[in-house]
C-alpha cells in the first residue's frame, strides 16, 4: 500500500464536556486541534477513527519517519503484545535494540 502523507488533525477528548459524540459530527465545536509534532509531545494518545481511514498506515509511517530521524520509535499492535509479549511483539530492528540492553516496563 503506498502511503499518502496528509495533514492529520486531531482533538482531544474531554470526559467533562457534554456530547462528545456531538463534537465528532460537528467540526464547529472543536476549539482545540493538534498535529503529529503537538500529540507527539503527549505521554499517552488514543487514536479512534473508523475502519479503513488509515490509522495502521499513518502510525507505521509516523513510527518511520521518526526512526529515519533518530529518535526511538516502533509499531506493535495492542492484539500482538497480548498474544507474543511486548518486547516479543516490537518489529526485529527494536527488538535487537532490546536485546542490547534497552529495558521495557
Amino acid at each position: 500500500m503506498t502511503y499518502v502523507a496528509l495533514d492529520r488533525r486531531f482533538v482531544a477528548w474531554r470526559e467533562e464536556e457534554d456530547s462528545p459524540i456531538q463534537r465528532l459530527r460537528d467540526r464547529r465545536l472543536y476549539v482545540e486541534e493538534f498535529d503529529w509534532s503537538e500529540l507527539q509531545k503527549q505521554h499517552r494518545v488514543v487514536i479512534l477513527a473508523e475502519a479503513g481511514s488509515g490509522k495502521t498506515e499513518e502510525l507505521r509511517a509516523q513510527a518511520r519517519a521518526l526512526t529515519s530521524e533518530g529518535s526511538f520509535a516502533f509499531y506493535t499492535t495492542v492484539h500482538n503484545a497480548a498474544i507474543e509479549g511486548f518486547a516479543e511483539s516490537l518489529p526485529d530492528a527494536t527488538a535487537s535494540m532490546k536485546r542490547s540492553s534497552v529495558e521495557f516496563n
